[in-house]
């Protein structure tokens, strides 16, 4: 990321998502996104209501302690 100049990637539900973090969510009207920095903790935007299963999502990736910001 340094090489290109990109100080952050924000990933949308789908393939990109999924390749990147392990965790399933497809798009809809809702924005749900984890921004992975190229420097600090990545981090998660997702609708309050879907906190409990965004939890259970990164739990079983590869980044379980991920902030979710509902």
């Amino acid at each position: 990321m340094s090489t290109h100049s990109i100080d952050a990637i924000l990933l949308a539900g789908g393939a990109s998502l999924r390749y990147f973090t392990n965790v399933r969510w497809y798009n809809s009207e809702r924005l749900f996104a984890a921004i992975l920095p190229a420097r600090g903790q990545p981090f998660c935007v997702c609708p309050s209501f879907e906190s409990d299963r965004a939890h259970e999502q990164w739990n079983a990736s590869p980044f379980p302690a991920m902030d979710i910001l509902a």
